[in-house]
């Protein structure tokens, strides 16, 4: 079975499960799956996929409109925002997001400031809400906001405070995860504060943590060689911005011992979604420059998705819930890597 069978396989599980799930959120739900299909529909030029994907965002619209969705970002409100600010960014979507953010942004403000303490995870912490508002102030003139974006920038500048604080008091947080999980928090905090430095915004304060995230980064070298990749990949982002000798050197450790073919027997058969799985890679590899051949590591990604016997399971199994079918832990997830295979090999 070559990758369009499979490709076919999981796009017609999700075209006949997708409009039933009620989550509607970015990792697990309708936001994500709509993510994958408007990727899919341009790469495939084919329009079918693309309306599916629409209709599924007008659901997510309608749902925030008429009840009360979570603030959190992996389910909720901040993930939405992310990913519709994503779609409309990469030319699926228009919209005005000053418009159709408001009522969300007020949701999200009053759940932040109310609240005493608040992890640093992606998912329902401090990360994710911090992607939320970059998504939300990417393209302000960031000197001169007024109004809502000054709000949005002064709450980022309190989102940088709490993850300046977090550092120090949750270290253990920011260690090597047992299995691979895209959702490491030290890659992640240095993905986030590279585009914090993008942005020119509160520059000292992210230099006082890169200063406190120093003994972590530097005394480490990951087991898994999907980590080491990992987190080369957000020092070099931060490296972009931030000029720190010491950094570059273990950089170049890093680098020197990372082995690809290692990496790809860390991945157990059957473990291929996007955040706990070998899908979860490709995202790494496209904005990585820690590899030399992209494409060749890409190919033996594909091959080794390919001939994993989970399609065998898949092609049998009667029940699906909606956990199956989204971005994070379901086969949308696994349909973006052979998204981003295409994209990165036609680049």
């Amino acid at each position: 079975m070559k990758s369009f069978d499979k490709l076919q396989l999981i796009n017609n599980l999700v075209l006949k499960n997708a409009p039933l799930i009620k989550d509607i959120g970015l990792m697990n739900g309708k936001t994500g799956i709509s993510i994958y299909l408007f990727h899919f529909s341009k790469i495939m030029d084919e329009r079918i996929y693309k309306e599916h994907a629409e209709t599924l965002i007008e659901d997510v619209y309608q749902e925030v409109e008429n009840n009360m969705v979570p603030p959190d970002f992996g389910n909720g409100l901040a993930g939405i925002v992310w990913g519709i600010d994503h779609l409309e960014r990469n030319g699926f979507l228009e919209a005005n997001p000053d418009e159709i953010f408001a009522d969300p942004d007020d949701r999200i403000f009053r759940f932040i400031t109310n609240q005493s303490e608040i992890s640093l995870e992606l998912e329902r912490g401090l990360l994710g809400y911090g992607f939320y508002l970059l998504a939300r102030l990417r393209g302000k003139d960031l000197e001169n906001v007024k109004g809502r974006d000054y709000l949005l920038k002064r709450l980022l500048i309190d989102i940088i405070n709490q993850i300046y604080e977090l550092i120090e008091e949750k270290e253990h947080m920011l260690l090597e995860p047992a299995a691979f999980k895209l959702t490491w928090v030290l890659p992640l905090t240095l993905i986030f504060l590279a585009e914090v430095m993008y942005l020119n915004v509160y520059r000292r304060k992210i230099s006082r943590i890169l200063d406190r995230l120093s003994y972590v980064v530097l005394s480490s070298i990951p087991i898994r060689h999907s980590y080491r990749l990992y987190l080369a990949t957000g020092m070099e982002m931060v490296l972009k911005y931030e000029d720190l000798p010491r950094w570059k050197e273990h950089l170049h450790v890093l680098k020197s011992n990372f082995d690809p073919d290692k990496l790809l027997s860390e991945f157990p058969d059957k473990s291929l979604t996007l955040t706990e799985g070998l899908s979860g890679i490709c995202p790494i590899i496209r904005v990585s420059n820690n590899i030399c051949n992209k494409n060749r590591l890409l190919n033996q990604i594909s091959d080794k998705i390919n001939k994993s016997l989970f399609w065998n399971e898949l092609k049998t199994r009667e029940r699906f819930m909606s956990s199956h079918m989204g971005l994070s832990k379901g086969i949308s997830g696994i349909g973006h890597a052979f998204v981003v295979f295409q994209e990165v090999s036609s680049q």
